[in-house]
């Protein structure tokens, strides 16, 4: 056997290895994935536990949310209010105009990744809104009990592409526990309060009055155009699955 072909084989042998020790941590990895146990402590979180870390993943997605459209103008405002708004809450406020109100309720303030982690962690299990709220026109509000964990084969049929908004995901997302937990969400948005007022009274003409925008809200949510029910790809460790072309951060429809 010349000097060369030991060394190829040689060379073989240690790649073939390399990779047998690869595939071996790949398939490790997916099975603790399969687990539940999260890769960064080796913890295996509860329902509860896994729920509030992914809460604060969703305030701090939120919050992200409100940066990126406030710009250099602080405008958006993020909080909690304690309270999980039904359909009706919902409506009322619109049309009573209290949503203009809410920010006076606010429980915790999230518009900084230190007023997220102030957050208890008990309030996330409990009665709670999300609101964003820009006085000038409009509010986004998500009811704390709208976020539900999807039962497995409801999740299955997410994961194989059964349904119109189905996702293929990758290895290396199964072997961080994505696919084993998703969650449903109901975003209320685009209500719209103040968009026209101060332009109708000084030009009347040129805009629609108030009361016709409080009746387009409480249409949308009445006809059922509004919640707009939304996913949340969750991880062992409470990471909320986020690529970079999704449109609105980590909500896939």
């Amino acid at each position: 056997m010349t000097k060369r072909l030991r060394i190829g084989l040689f060379l073989f042998a240690a790649l073939a290895l390399i990779l047998l020790a690869v595939g071996g941590i790949a398939m490790s990895r997916i099975e603790q994935g399969k687990a539940g146990r999260c890769y960064r402590d080796g913890s295996t979180p509860t329902p509860e536990e896994l729920r509030a870390r992914m809460m604060r993943n969703l305030l701090l997605a939120e919050m992200e949310a409100s940066a990126r459209e406030n710009g250099d103008r602080f405008r958006y405002r993020t909080f909690l209010i304690r309270k999980s708004m039904s359909p009706d809450d919902v409506i009322q406020a619109v049309a009573t105009r209290s949503i203009t109100t809410l920010p006076e309720e606010a429980a915790y303030p999230i518009n900084t990744e230190r007023e997220v982690q102030n957050v208890d962690s008990g309030f996330l299990l409990g009665e709670f809104s999300i609101v964003r709220y820009w006085p000038v026109s409009d509010a986004e509000i998500i009811p704390g009990k709208s976020i539900r964990a999807v039962g497995a084969d409801d999740a299955k049929r997410f994961f194989d592409g059964g349904e119109d908004d189905g996702i293929t995901l990758s290895l290396y997302e199964k072997a961080l526990g994505y696919g084993s937990h998703l969650y449903e969400v109901d975003v209320y948005w685009g209500i719209d309060l103040g968009c026209c007022e101060k332009r109708y009274f000084t030009h009347p003409k040129h805009g629609h009055p108030p009361e016709w925008y409080v009746q387009r809200n409480i249409d949308h949510i009445v006809k059922g155009e509004s919640p707009s029910g939304r996913h949340l790809v969750v991880s062992n460790c409470g990471d909320i699955l986020h690529r970079s072309g999704d449109d609105y951060v980590r909500f896939f429809f």
